[in-house]
């Protein structure tokens, strides 16, 4: 998903207070349809008719032309008021492969660790060859989040990413062994 950019004064912009209300209207509609089509600020002639439900949509392009809002182009209008705040086409091509890429290292890092969540299932899939109950699921759904910590391997035989379980009423039981002051914690729980 892109974002559409406006400052805080476009409603005080003289250039769209020129072409009226309902022209600026389908200004914003024209920038966010050239956002989330990344047409770096082209929008189709056909297009433009579509945009918005307000009557005669033609005669507000006319409008916008008219004040150097948009340009006239083959085949359509160029947007160029406002198009400086708008990301272009390329540079949310490059942030979406880089947060793919992303992605694509954390899902590998959770399948080497043992702990990978299939989200076109939902289905929790553990690769490791010693598996043990995982803590932060009760019945086969997901109970409440527990954040994570880097927490070095335990000697621990139960220990499961530094968490033993869940005690009866559901809450998860921390590993004394690698997470420091965890008895203490659990006794004061158990004792209030």
């Amino acid at each position: 998903m892109t974002w559409t950019r406006l400052e805080d004064t476009f409603a005080e912009d003289p250039v769209l207070e020129s072409a009226g209300p309902l022209a600026s209207w389908l200004h914003v509609a024209a920038l966010c349809y050239s956002n989330r089509n990344l047409t770096d600020g082209f929008v189709p002639r056909d297009r433009v008719r579509r945009l918005t439900a307000i009557n005669d949509p033609d005669e507000h392009a006319e409008q916008l032309v008219n004040v150097g809002a948009w340009q006239r182009v083959d085949g359509g209008f160029r947007i160029v008021h406002h198009l400086e705040f708008q990301p272009t086409a390329d540079s949310v091509r490059h942030k979406r492969k880089l947060n793919s890429e992303r992605q694509r290292r954390w899902r590998e890092r959770d399948k080497k660790s043992g702990r990978y969540v299939d989200a076109s299932s939902s289905a929790s899939t553990d690769t490791s060859s010693n598996a043990s109950p995982d803590p932060l699921r009760k019945g086969g759904s997901r109970a409440r989040a527990i954040p994570r910590r880097s927490t070095p391997r335990c000697s621990a035989p139960d220990c499961h990413n530094g968490w033993l379980g869940e005690d009866a009423e559901g809450r998860p039981i921390p590993c004394p062994t690698c997470r420091p002051g965890a008895a203490e914690s659990v006794a004061a729980r158990e004792s209030a």
